[in-house]
C-alpha cells in the first residue's frame, strides 16, 4: 500500500529462503521455491545458464505461460508420491512482482502434500 516494493518483496524472499535452508521440506515445495527464485531473480539464473526468462524486470512482465508450464511440470514429476498435489495457478496475480509473490505463497500454503499409502 505504501509503495515500498523492495521491502514487501523481502518478506516472501526471506520466508522461502529460511524454509529452504533450515528445514527438510518436501520435494514439491522445494521445487516450487526454486521456481519462485527463478522468477524473481532472473539475472542470477541467466548467469547459471537457464535460457528461459520467466520475469522481465525491465518491462515488469511475466512469462505466464512458461510459469504455468513449469508448475505443471513440477506437479507431474511429483504426482506418483503426492497424488493430491494440485497447485491452483488460476489465482496467481501477475499484476506486479509483489502481488505475484503473495499469491504464489498463498498457492503453496493451500497444497495437499499427503503421500500415497502403499
Amino acid at each position: 500500500e505504501n509503495e515500498y516494493h523492495e521491502v514487501a518483496l523481502a518478506i516472501p524472499n526471506y520466508i522461502i529462503g529460511y524454509c529452504m535452508f533450515n528445514y527438510a521440506i518436501p520435494r514439491p515445495d522445494r521445487d516450487l521455491f526454486h521456481l519462485y527464485y527463478r522468477i524473481t531473480e532472473p539475472s542470477f539464473f541467466q548467469q547459471l545458464g537457464f535460457q528461459e526468462t520467466l520475469y522481465d524486470p525491465k518491462n515488469q512482465q511475466f512469462n505466464r505461460r512458461a510459469i504455468r508450464r513449469a508448475i505443471e511440470k513440477i506437479r507431474l514429476e511429483n504426482h506418483t508420491k503426492y497424488p493430491h498435489f494440485r497447485p491452483l495457478v488460476g489465482p496467481l496475480n501477475f499484476d506486479n512482482l509483489v502481488l505475484f509473490a503473495k499469491s504464489y505463497l498463498e498457492m503453496i500454503r493451500e497444497l495437499d502434500l499427503s503421500k500415497r499409502i502403499i
